[in-house]
């Protein structure tokens, strides 16, 4: 089972958050992830101007990107099924996608 927590930070068009969830919980069983478990991730759904800057951050790459993931990294002793966080870039997944 996955809770997908979805934050919507631009007003770009996107899929609704059932659909969002299907496709994730098809990537989660196709992954070696326990499917015993409750798994929780976050979504994020932003705008080239974030994504650059997240990218530029993180990559250091000054450009925007499609996807950006974040794994969780939590202590040992906390026992929480964190996947962690994933940035969507909305304009430049719409441009890859015609």
């Amino acid at each position: 089972m996955l809770t997908l927590d979805v934050f919507r930070e631009t007003v770009e068009k996107s899929p609704d958050d059932q659909t969002l969830l299907r496709a994730a919980e098809c990537a989660l069983l196709q992954s070696k992830a326990n499917p015993e478990k409750h798994w929780e991730a976050a979504l994020r759904i932003v705008d080239t101007s974030e994504m650059q800057q997240l990218n530029a951050q993180y990559r250091d790459q000054d450009r925007p990107t499609n996807v950006l993931s974040f794994p969780a990294d939590l202590p040992a002793d906390v026992t929480l099924d964190l996947l962690g966080d994933i940035v969507i870039c909305a304009p430049v997944v719409q441009e890859e996608a015609a």
